[in-house]
């Protein structure tokens, strides 16, 4: 936004695409669903109050984007630079999109649109390393190099003298944008379907719900503010992470990270002036909440930087490990049992276990809170992960899959990170900001 509003016009696009599964589950229910709505509409209103605006459209990038070319084209509109997210699987999955079905269509999201906008504008694409807290430049290792024990990473990262990059002034006022586009065909299409689907996935919130608050970049600044400044919740965040019911027993800001309404990089500049308020010992310690809320964000950005090194092995069975040798395997085999472990396919236990009824009251009792508030808390989602894994012994990627399917906050490095990152091992997640 910054060096596009030094240009004489700017035009923002949205695109989302819905997608199967390998398992067939749904890939975003309806939770998740209406947050991403209620984000995008929110991400509107901020452009409009800057005296910009949105277009938002629906349908294959790839056929949408060379439609839209064509018709700036011919009404003289012309776009001099494309600015995008860089997401950090893109480039690492161009090498294994042809292994299966299942990598292909990962792949082809992550690619297919920096390809096409290349392709039919031919021009400048600008990326941007906007989702992780620490900027790839400014460390001292390549994706590649990412160490694979998160004290390794972390202990590297708080070696640096400043680790996170200052805020961005946020313009008061953008470039006007565009009317001709008001005059393609699918953008009044795209506005009306989406206020339609605002309505169709609405739902009643259950009250008892730990998360009840709506997406979008205002309702994540109030729940910042409110967590860091108007409540003692950073304070104490050490001591009450691993709650269950409740609003305040964790910071979450999972959400709001997930879809791009809150930037890591602002909670930790907001922690520092937090420390600055409370004259707190930036040293950390047992009692330093604060501390233990970074510690969790440098988990967000390791599960980042790890898949960036590592490629669509995050969705293999053994995940970050390198199987494609026999080196690799006979090696695994000696470290840890579960590698000779045959998964098992059972539709029946997975359709219980995935409604909450398996028989085990705390295990039902977190996966009816998921079904029914799109949240779970950490504690909750550990156990239910390790009782598909360990107890039922079914592919952990399925419990991945239905994890995506409905948490609010998912978002593909942490999802899939956690769940493979400690198969082999006693617990299953981290806390990540839930």
């Amino acid at each position: 936004m910054i060096d596009l509003s030094k240009l004489n016009s700017r035009l923002s696009t949205d695109y989302k695409t819905p997608t199967t599964w390998n398992f067939h589950i749904e890939r975003c229910a309806n939770y998740r669903t209406r947050f991403v709505i209620e984000s995008v509409m929110a991400l509107e209103k901020e452009l409009q109050k800057r005296k910009s605006n949105l277009l938002i459209l629906f349908g294959k990038p790839e056929r949408l984007l060379k439609e839209l070319s064509e018709f700036l084209k011919k009404n003289d509109c012309e776009i001099h630079q494309i600015h995008t997210h860089k997401e950090v699987s893109r480039t690492l999955m161009k090498r294994n999109t042809r292994k299966s079905h299942f990598m292909k269509k990962y792949a082809y999201e992550e690619l297919v649109v920096e390809k096409e906008l290349t392709k039919i504008w031919n021009k400048t694409i600008a990326f941007h390393h906007d989702t992780t807290m620490i900027h790839p430049d400014d460390v001292d290792f390549t994706f590649e190099q990412t160490p694979k024990v998160y004290a390794h990473f972390r202990r590297r990262i708080e070696k640096m003298n400043q680790p996170v990059r200052p805020l961005l002034q946020i313009p008061d006022e953008l470039p006007a944008f565009p009317d001709i586009i008001w005059k393609f065909p699918q953008s009044e299409q795209g506005k009306d379907l989406l206020e339609e689907l605002y309505e169709a996935f609405a739902f009643e919130k259950d009250e008892r719900s730990a998360f009840p608050w709506p997406g979008g970049e205002d309702a994540a600044r109030k729940r910042l503010e409110n967590y860091l400044f108007k409540t003692d919740g950073a304070i104490n965040y050490k001591q009450t992470r691993n709650g269950m019911i409740g609003t305040e027993y964790s910071t979450k800001f999972s959400a709001y990270l997930s879809h791009g309404c809150l930037s890591p990089r602002l909670i930790w500049h907001e922690l520092n002036r937090l420390q600055s308020q409370k004259k707190i010992d930036k040293t950390g310690g047992d009692e330093d909440g604060i501390y233990w809320i970074r510690f969790e964000l440098l988990w967000r950005d390791f599960f980042r930087f790890l898949v960036a090194g590592s490629g669509n092995r995050v969705f293999h069975l053994h995940g970050f490990r390198d199987m494609s040798n026999k080196e690799a395997q006979e090696d695994l085999k000696k470290k840890n049992s579960y590698s000779n472990k045959v998964w098992k396919s059972n539709n029946d236990q997975f359709n219980k276990w995935k409604v909450g009824q398996t028989g085990m009251p705390y295990i039902d009792a977190s996966m009816r809170e998921l079904i029914n508030t799109g949240f779970l808390n950490n504690r909750g989602r550990q156990n239910v992960a390790s009782y598909i894994a360990k107890d039922l012994e079914l592919d952990w990627r399925i419990g991945a899959e239905w994890f995506e399917s409905l948490l609010k906050d998912h978002d593909v490095y942490s999802n899939y990170g956690n769940w493979q990152y400690g198969k082999y091992k006693k617990d299953l997640f981290h806390c990540l900001l839930h």
